[in-house]
């Protein structure tokens, strides 16, 4: 349990918290914006277009997971490297006494090159939360790559 202290007109309030790591509810891969979304069925695809020699964003959004996912994304089995981004949004549902923590990542890679020959290839993206023993969640989408 974590207490905390809020210190308010010489009054301290604790709270009590128990924390249990938890696996990840979704992941869904999109190649627009996700920020903001309320639904993450509308995002999700299950293919990518890309232009040969041409950079373009990936949004990997993991719905869940406590402590926050470690996220991957892959063409193949090898590991895009070149850094992502990720923000976390939270919003605590459920009535007072019982609530809980409603968590989204969304990690975006932000320059995916490909070419023609990564064509039909599958890109993924994986997330796993250490503490549920290594539990992961993964979904990938076919390549389209075009001169």
């Amino acid at each position: 349990m974590t207490f905390l202290v809020s210190p308010s007109a010489n009054i301290s309030t604790y709270f009590s918290f128990l924390l249990i790591p938890a696996s990840v509810q979704d992941v869904v891969i999109s190649q627009s914006d996700v920020t903001g979304f309320k639904n993450l069925q509308t995002v999700r695809v299950d293919h990518v277009k890309f232009e040969e020699h041409i950079p373009r964003p990936l949004w990997c959004v993991v719905s869940g997971g406590f402590p926050s996912p470690r996220v991957e994304v892959a063409k193949g089995k090898t590991l895009y490297t070149g850094g992502l981004s990720t923000k976390m949004f939270t919003a605590w549902k459920g009535q007072q006494g019982l609530r809980y923590e409603e968590r989204l990542l969304v990690a975006r890679a932000d320059s995916i090159t490909l070419t023609v020959d990564d064509d039909g290839s599958r890109i993924s993206c994986t997330a796993t939360v250490e503490a549920a023993g290594s539990a992961s969640a993964a979904v990938s989408a076919e390549v389209e790559c075009e001169l």
